[in-house]
């Protein structure tokens, strides 16, 4: 038995103000747009760091607490998966308007509002998650839109990650 579910749809995950220290978040009072400004990607991911690492907001940037190199080795370690995130931003706007379900570890929004601070690794890792189901699920139409594989390797990776999570092509499908 596969530990993921597709309980959570985009806009459980990221219209969810609840969630905001664990995930980049899309205001519902705010129209979505396929692409950013540089300024405004820079702030989200500001925010979203700040969520994860319990970090604070001020004039100056972004001030943390704790051994600087642990926090700065943190950082970088996030660095491409938010590269990553903000990079596939049209598909993101897209799957958040169609409300598409995903595969995650999670059975609810709740349980990952329950994420601590120290849960830095976990956040990151259902960050991860939402990337992988826009890289490979095919409900999303935006297959192979996060990584850079190619050809037989991304079938291959695409087929790893469907048994992982005991994806199903939807009834009608082919």
């Amino acid at each position: 038995m596969s530990k993921y579910n597709n309980n959570l749809s985009m806009n459980d995950l990221f219209r969810n103000p609840k969630l905001a220290r664990v995930l980049p978040q899309f205001p519902k009072n705010q129209p979505l747009q396929n692409v950013y400004s540089g300024a405004e990607i820079v702030r989200r991911a500001t925010n979203y760091i700040r969520g994860i690492i319990g970090g604070r907001k001020d004039i100056e940037g972004l001030t943390v607490r704790g051994k600087h190199s642990e926090i700065l080795a943190r950082v970088e370690a996030m660095v491409p998966s938010i590269e990553k995130f903000f990079n596939a931003m049209p598909s993101l706007v897209k799957n958040l308007r169609n409300n598409t379900r995903l595969y995650t570890t999670y059975q609810s929004a709740t349980q990952i509002a329950s994420l601590k601070k120290g849960d830095a690794d976990k956040k990151l890792d259902l960050l991860q998650q939402v990337l992988d189901n826009l890289n490979y699920n095919p409900d999303l139409n935006s297959l192979g839109s996060v990584g850079n594989t190619s050809g037989q390797t991304f079938s291959r990776e695409q087929a790893r990650w469907a048994k992982q999570v005991g994806y199903k092509e939807p009834r009608g499908k082919k």
